[in-house]
């Protein structure tokens, strides 16, 4: 298998989230596009926002063990990956 085979399986879409919006709001998103992560965005237009980060899985799951999770109150930009390695 080949990387190419590999993103024309799972395509080239990428799917964004403001910080703002709820841990709740990622999930729902997550789970509807059937992917493991968001790439957080300061503005809904990517083309305008920045970069501020990006939220998986395993960012959410991390959270709510540590017993912070409130996924309807708890914002993105609380549970979210902000440190970039590009």
């Amino acid at each position: 298998m080949t990387l190419n085979d590999i993103l024309s399986a799972k395509g080239a879409a990428v799917y964004t989230i403001l910080p703002e919006a709820t841990v709740e709001e990622a999930v729902r998103k997550l789970v509807e596009h059937n992917v493991g992560s968001l790439l957080v965005c300061s503005d809904e237009d990517r083309s305008k926002g920045q970069l501020a980060g990006i939220i998986t899985e395993r960012d959410i799951l991390h959270t709510c063990a540590s017993g912070k999770c409130a996924m309807g109150k708890m914002k993105v930009a609380d549970a979210m990956t902000s440190k970039l390695i590009t």
